[in-house]
């Protein structure tokens, strides 16, 4: 790209941070991303994390919204969108996250996964499967940044793909994906709304992901942890003082209460 097209790419990042920093919506960043669509979108998103690493942050994983919907509910794209994981992003179960931490949050349940060795591609189904090392349910926290009720794809994607935070449980569970096995997912405070997904599942999203990741020259890398979510299902707004449990049979629940005050801790004790 020339120094031309970079400026409003990079205007539209300092929009979005300072909607971060401020704790203050933003208005839509699509009209400064122009027609470079999507991938000028993930060029602001890089942007972006390039200055939240110039302040001390590192990247945990990365975080695969299956079907991005807007405020709505109704999809906005038919395919995948991603964003990163932050260590200030990551915290453990139990944890009581401030809502003035957050924008405009939305949570549901989701499936995390911890990655034993890079993956890069082309890989191979048994390659992605052995590439697995644990799984553990997660409360995903989205977090709008942009103050638009109408937002695209390309705002989503810009603004990391809504990546909030996420609650993590404590434990991985070391699993082999065949793709017949069905896992039902859902939030303990919306009994009957599940979302079933199969070891197929997670094999085809790690799968979209690694060719995704490479071919922006930034491959998974071994200790990352892949959150999955987006899929039809439980999803809520959360309020001051409400608290949400994920559950599945077999994986320790994920818990996350939301509150005026801070007590976070990290999940680097859990263990796959």
């Amino acid at each position: 790209m020339t120094s031309i097209e970079t400026e409003p790419l990079q205007a539209a990042a300092e929009r979005l941070r300072q909607a971060g920093t401020l704790r203050r919506p933003c208005g839509p960043v699509r009209e400064l991303v122009g027609p470079g669509g999507i991938t000028a979108a993930y060029a602001v998103q890089r942007l972006v994390l390039e200055l939240q690493r110039i302040g001390g942050e590192q990247v945990r994983g990365r975080r695969v919204v299956v079907t991005p919907r807007g405020l709505d509910g109704e999809p906005l794209a038919t395919e995948p969108v991603v964003g990163v994981i932050l260590e200030s992003m990551l915290v453990a179960s139990g944890a009581q996250i401030p809502m003035s931490r957050l924008l405009q949050p939305s949570v549901e349940p989701a499936v995390a996964i911890r990655l034993a060795t890079d993956l890069g591609w082309p890989a191979t189904d048994e390659e992605i499967r052995a590439a697995i090392a644990g799984v553990a349910l997660a409360v995903d926290v989205a977090d709008r940044r942009v103050d638009d009720g109408g937002a695209t794809v390309v705002d989503v994607v810009a603004d990391n793909a809504s990546t909030g935070m996420v609650v993590l449980a404590e434990q991985f569970v070391e699993i082999e994906p065949t793709g017949d096995e069905v896992v039902e997912i859902g939030l303990a405070e919306l009994p009957g709304v599940v979302r079933r997904l199969t070891g197929g599942d997670l094999v085809e999203a790690l799968s979209w992901l690694a060719r995704a990741a490479a071919g922006q020259d930034d491959p998974l890398a071994a200790e990352e942890v892949i959150v999955l979510t987006g899929y039809p299902g439980a999803r809520a707004d959360p309020a001051e003082g409400d608290r949400f449990q994920a559950v599945a049979t077999g994986l320790a629940s994920a818990v996350a209460t939301f509150t005026a005050t801070t007590s976070l801790h990290r999940p680097e004790e859990a263990s796959a």
